[in-house]
């Protein structure tokens, strides 16, 4: 699980450094959603082999907020894990 965890960080970490050599100094991340996001991959690899974070699914978001009408849309599996913790 670690060797997950560590290569996940690796290729965020390649990503940034691409990110900051195309737009020079500006560039900003919304740490907590960068982070999310790293969680949410590692667990999917350590889970099922491989990264699945953009695979999409079809899925009942909460049209109302006491949850009682939805709507099925494509998401992907972070966002369907995102509306099940809302």
């Amino acid at each position: 699980m670690i060797a997950t965890l560590k290569s996940q960080i690796a290729d965020t970490v390649d990503s940034w450094k691409a990110t900051m050599t195309q737009s020079g100094t500006n560039m900003s991340h919304d740490c907590l959603r960068e982070f999310e996001k790293l969680y949410a991959k590692n667990i999917l690899t350590i889970l099922f082999g491989e990264d699945l974070t953009n695979t999409k699914i079809k899925f009942d978001f909460r049209v109302t907020e006491n949850g009682k009408e939805f709507e099925t849309r494509d998401a992907t599996l972070s966002e369907a894990f995102d509306e099940v913790n809302a």
